[in-house]
């Protein structure tokens, strides 16, 4: 039963995602990187490259506690995280909400779930947003239950059931019992409306959306080898392509060097045709000829090329 480290590596953070954005979740139940609105945004939290003062969403026990299991829901993008505490076990449970058209939900929903199981449980949220490289702290108001935290064309909406009075930059701490969990709901907005979403509904939106995955899921073909980590593998494909252009990034990640103090540090948070085309590849593999076609259209209108080359282009990819 591994406990969390002081200072996580890059392995020891789940990834959860909305096909637009992505945040990387730690093992001690901390958000260190989530850029908004989009990958290639402005990061809100980012402490895995930052430090304490670059911003972090941690949602876990109060005390450090050994990590019991940690894994995603069966064909879902949905993950979950359990500890082992003094009193009993807490069972993190959060994704983002990646369909949201045609609904009256924000284009960016997180939403985060802390359960007890065997008794209560002390935890804690820490909800520390800062804004950019320069990690400029935001300003904080109101809105009933509803924290605000916003700055320069960006706002963040915190809502929590049952609600606690959280404090940007300072742990709260709460108890959760059994049969009676914790849930969080964050929102973003970028120059633009910004929408409170009910902690029950944002709950509801994220069962839906496991649903979706889960049929996504269904129809990949069922005679591959080794078909359920081949499955994992093309969801998170899937989470780190971007949905309204169809283009896979490198990684959700920047300014992680090759070699501790190396000079050779990439911002990944971009589309290289080289490496999307063998994502491109491994879809089409499997009959999900969507997702290639949608980046191929992106790849035509990036570098200029006339509609007409793409059944070319696509038969380099066997098709």
């Amino acid at each position: 039963m591994p406990t969390p480290p002081d200072s996580p590596f890059i392995e020891d953070y789940g990834l959860i995602g909305d096909t637009r954005t992505a945040a990387l979740v730690a093992c001690d139940g901390a958000i260190d990187w989530l850029c908004v609105p989009q990958f290639d945004g402005q990061p809100v939290f980012a402490r895995m490259i930052g430090g304490a003062s670059a911003g972090t969403f941690r949602l876990g026990p109060a005390a450090r506690s050994p990590v019991l299991d940690r894994r995603y829901h069966p064909h879902s993008a949905t993950l979950e995280t359990k500890w082992q505490t003094e009193r009993g076990r807490l069972v993190l449970t959060e994704g983002m909400v990646a369909e949201v058209a045609g609904r009256l939900l924000p284009s960016t929903l997180l939403v985060r779930r802390l359960a007890a199981v065997d008794g209560p449980v002390e935890a804690t949220c820490e909800f520390d947003p800062r804004l950019g490289v320069k990690r400029r702290p935001l300003s904080v108001r109101h809105a009933g239950e509803v924290l605000i935290c916003s700055s320069r064309g960006t706002a963040l909406a915190l809502h929590t059931d049952p609600y606690v009075p959280v404090e940007p930059g300072r742990p709260t701490r709460l108890t959760v019992t059994p049969g009676q969990p914790f849930t969080v709901v964050l929102t973003v907005a970028e120059r633009e409306p910004l929408v409170y979403v009910s902690p029950a509904s944002g709950w509801a939106a994220l069962e839906a959306d496991e649903r979706r995955w889960q049929a996504w899921c269904q129809d990949i073909e069922g005679d591959l080898p080794r078909r359920e980590a081949v499955v994992r593998s093309l969801l998170t494909l899937r989470l780190l392509t971007h949905s309204p252009s169809g283009a896979p990034v490198a990684a959700p990640t920047t300014s992680l060097p090759e070699d501790l103090g190396g000079v050779r540090n990439w911002d990944y948070r971009f589309a290289w045709p080289r490496d999307a085309s063998i994502g491109v590849g491994a879809f089409l593999g499997v009959g999900k000829q969507g997702e290639a076609l949608r980046f191929m259209a992106w790849l035509l209108k990036a570098t200029r090329l006339d509609r007409p080359r793409l059944p070319v282009l696509l038969s380099l990819y066997g098709k």
